[in-house]
């Protein structure tokens, strides 16, 4: 799930779980 920093500000954990990830690879 790569939609960039504005999926990351998301309220629930999945979102910002996903976004964490992306941000490391």
């Amino acid at each position: 799930k790569i939609m960039g920093k504005s999926e990351f500000k998301g309220v629930s954990s999945v979102d910002a779980f996903c976004g964490a990830w992306d941000t490391r690879l």
